[in-house]
């Protein structure tokens, strides 16, 4: 979503826009739900050497951003138990 969003529309949003976007994103789809919720306790990663920002760069270097939202939309689904 970030990613398609940012290159094909050429509009950048600050993260706190993208956290309530997918956080909105998981709190209307169950199914979705269901697969953060399944990654219980473990880090999420979004591996890429596409993006530093929103991944970790390809080889770990970079600020993971996308996977520290989804841990945080995941500490939100478990104390609203939805």
């Amino acid at each position: 979503i970030i990613h398609c969003f940012s290159a094909c529309y050429g509009v950048s949003f600050p993260r706190v826009v993208w956290r309530q976007v997918v956080e909105a994103e998981f709190k209307q789809h169950e199914e979705l739900q269901v697969l953060l919720l399944s990654t219980e306790d473990r880090k999420i990663v979004e591996h890429t050497s596409n993006d530093s920002y929103w991944g970790d760069g390809g080889d770990g270097s970079g600020k993971n951003m996308l996977g520290r939202i989804l841990m945080e939309v995941r500490e939100v689904l478990r104390k609203n138990d939805f």
